[in-house]
């Protein structure tokens, strides 16, 4: 705020087609007669997925994604690396300001990593590949929990994510928010209060 960047601010959600109020106001009318009670929809209907950003004073023009979901579950599942990069690079970035911080959380399709370090269970040939195309010294013929040992001690100097490369490489800084640090983030609030109403 104090650059004077613009603060671009994104998150998804969903809503159900059938998703209504349980409780209005009952107002009398002039007549003496009550207006009918509220009618709610059985069941919740189809769900559609949400995807915008926004500043501190309104939408960014072009950036909605809406669809269908095809399920019933976490609507994570839904989204996935490859349609939130496709979103952020064509929808997003073309629409808004250069130099922008764009704030995110961290969710897994937010943080698809580049050159993604080898976890234990990879093969010891994973983890040498990964040391070699990063550049670290170590010793190939060592054991594998000595190899994963050189890989655990140099990852987190080597993680990358695709989102922030690419974002970096338009002119934009990623802010990440720290996690289950939601109430930081002002289109969850919104969310929640179109979930609300």
């Amino acid at each position: 705020r104090n650059s004077g960047r613009p603060i671009i601010y994104l998150d998804e959600t969903w809503l159900n087609i059938n998703y209504s109020r349980n409780k209005i106001w009952l107002c009398e009318k002039p007549d003496g007669s009550i207006d009918p009670p509220l009618q709610v929809p059985l069941g919740k209907g189809q769900r559609f997925i949400i995807l915008h950003a926004g500043s501190e004073k309104r939408f960014v023009d072009n950036s909605l994604l809406l669809f269908k979901s095809r399920s019933t579950k976490d609507y994570h599942e839904e989204m996935d690396g490859d349609r939130f990069e496709e979103w952020f690079k064509n929808q997003l970035l073309p629409n808004i300001p250069l130099h922008s911080i764009i704030v995110m959380d961290n969710a897994k399709y937010h943080s698809v990593e580049i050159n993604k370090a080898p976890i234990s269970s990879n093969r010891k040939q994973d983890m040498i590949d990964w040391l070699q195309k990063t550049i670290i010294n170590h010793d190939s013929s060592a054991v594998k929990p000595v190899i994963y040992s050189v890989v655990l001690q140099h990852k987190d100097n080597y993680r990358q994510f695709k989102i922030d490369s690419l974002a970096s490489h338009h002119g934009y800084t990623v802010l990440r928010l720290p996690p289950y640090s939601c109430n930081f983030n002002p289109r969850e609030l919104f969310w929640g209060q179109v979930q609300d109403n």
